[in-house]
């Protein structure tokens, strides 16, 4: 289990076994990406970190962000206050571009 670290705190970003559905329409292994929003300073208002479990789930989560439609859905499914605070979201991606991503977890910390 990967956990993200903040001051000593763990943060959770994986899906218990019983959440998890056997479907060719599920991300696969290398389909899913993580996504990192950091408040930065008043000069600079975040850091966005992007990683994926392979080259090309990576560059679908940066073409993701790039997309202004598939960026509103995005933000639309994450918790609220994630404006204001420092948020993790984990992708699940059906296909490569922008249009095939699920919310797998999203936290706020």
């Amino acid at each position: 289990m990967k956990m993200l670290r903040d001051g000593g705190a763990g943060l959770r970003m994986t899906l218990p076994a019983a959440e998890k559905q056997a479907s060719k329409s599920e991300p696969g292994a290398g389909n899913q990406a993580v996504i990192y929003r950091i408040p930065a300073t008043p000069d600079q208002p975040f850091v966005l970190i992007l990683a994926g479990q392979s080259p090309r789930a990576t560059q679908s989560a940066v073409s993701l962000v790039l997309h202004p439609a598939s960026l509103s859905k995005l933000t639309a499914l994450l918790p609220r206050e994630w404006e204001r605070r420092r948020v993790a979201a984990a992708l699940g991606l059906r296909e490569e571009g922008t249009a095939g991503f699920e919310v797998l977890s999203a936290r706020l910390w």
